[in-house]
């Protein structure tokens, strides 16, 4: 049973997808988001919190009970979500997954606009 949200098995694949605990978080990180206007420093704010949940999610599992592979990889993994990277793309703010899909769906509407 998970120890963050009491429900399911307790493995680093649920705690990532499918945990309520993770997705209260992540809720809170929109909440964040919708307040400040997607600004430079929320999305800074955004990025720390998303490390440190997967920082919390690591260490609430029983990663050191795995395989000497396994200890490694989730000892890097954690080592990893203790610095946050932000890549900034000039004036538009700071690179993110929903940026990209933004510019993605952008540029596909222009196409399919200027083909028509």
């Amino acid at each position: 049973m998970c120890r963050i949200c009491g429900e399911g098995r307790d493995t680093i694949e649920h705690m990532l997808h499918d945990c309520k605990g993770s997705k209260e978080r992540e809720e809170s990180v929109t909440e964040i988001l919708n307040e400040d206007g997607r600004g430079v420093e929320s999305m800074k704010e955004v990025e720390k919190t998303r490390s440190q949940s997967v920082t919390d999610t690591l260490v609430a599992t029983d990663w050191y009970l795995g395989d000497i592979s396994l200890q490694k990889d989730i000892l890097f993994m954690l080592q990893r979500s203790q610095k946050y990277m932000c890549v900034y793309v000039g004036s538009f703010g700071i690179l993110s997954y929903e940026f990209f899909l933004g510019v993605i769906k952008m540029s596909y509407s222009i196409l399919a606009m200027l083909k028509s």
